[in-house]
Order: structure tokens, then C-alpha cells, then sequence
């Protein structure tokens, strides 16, 4: 019965978490498995990276769950990557995470907006972070997990 089913969402645990020296902070890595990943064979998977993890790892994964129904996707590891536990820090490295160009009138209004204090945010760091995806957060998934050469960001 529908009415029995609660709206409360278990709280998302990181399976990792990365320091990243590059950019001087954490990252949190949610990851999961194609249905019949083993560590006893040598069949090796896709990575889909989705930025935005602890807020978009449910979704991806609904997504997943529906497109596995019909066999209209590719078994993949997908490695949903966070930047900050508390929204605060999430929306501060996001800011500068997923920016290519510093943008100091924008970082004013979106202070203003947010309520951080003046000169808090910063932006311009997604050359930055692209680095640290290619040399930290990749390789270390590399290491630790079954991957072929194949890569997605979302």
C-alpha cells in the first residue's frame, strides 16, 4: 500500500573519501556495482562519474534501476562524486569546482542570495578540478575496482 511508504531517505554514506591535493579538499565517492561484478573473473566495466554526488546518486541510480528493466544500458561503475557533507560547503566547491573563468560580481550575488559573507565564494577552478579527477579520483578508482578504459562524466 502506498500510504505505508515513508518518505524519509536513508542518510548517503561515502564508500571513499579522497583528499584531493590539487584542490585542497575532500571528495566523497558513492559507488555502485553492476549487478554481477565479482572480484573472481576479469570482466572490467565502464566508469560513469557523476558530479553533484550526494545529491544526484539516487537519482542516477533510479535512472540505472529503470533502464536495467529493459536491458537498454551498459552494466557500468558508476562513481558519484561529492564535494562537501553539509550544503554550505557543497555549494561553496561546487562554485569553484565546476567554474572555468573567476566571476567575482557573480560570487557577490550568489553570497548575498546564499547568505555567506563577502568574498567566501570563489569561482575559476574547473581546470583545476578536471586535473584532479584525470590524476586522483580516476586512478584511484583504477586501483581499487575493476574498470576498462571507458569514461563518462554527467
Amino acid at each position: 500500500m502506498w500510504s505505508k511508504i515513508s518518505a524519509k531517505r536513508k542518510k548517503l554514506e561515502p564508500n571513499h573519501t579522497i583528499t584531493s591535493n590539487i584542490m585542497g579538499t575532500d571528495y566523497q565517492l558513492y559507488i555502485s556495482f553492476p549487478k554481477n561484478y565479482s572480484k573472481r573473473d576479469r570482466i572490467s566495466y565502464p566508469v560513469l562519474c557523476v558530479l553533484d554526488g550526494q545529491y544526484s546518486f539516487h537519482s542516477i541510480l533510479g535512472s540505472k534501476d529503470a533502464l536495467d528493466l529493459t536491458k537498454s544500458i551498459e552494466e557500468v561503475i558508476i562513481v558519484a562524486i561529492g564535494s562537501g557533507l553539509d550544503q554550505k560547503n557543497w555549494l561553496k566547491n561546487r562554485i569553484y569546482d565546476y567554474t572555468p573563468t573567476i566571476n567575482t560580481a557573480r560570487e557577490r550575488t550568489l553570497e548575498k542570495l546564499w547568505g555567506f559573507a563577502a568574498g567566501e565564494l570563489k569561482s575559476g577552478g574547473a581546470i583545476k578540478f578536471l586535473q584532479s579527477l584525470k590524476t586522483e579520483i580516476i586512478p584511484f578508482i583504477e586501483k581499487n575496482y575493476k574498470t576498462n578504459a571507458d569514461r563518462v562524466i554527467a
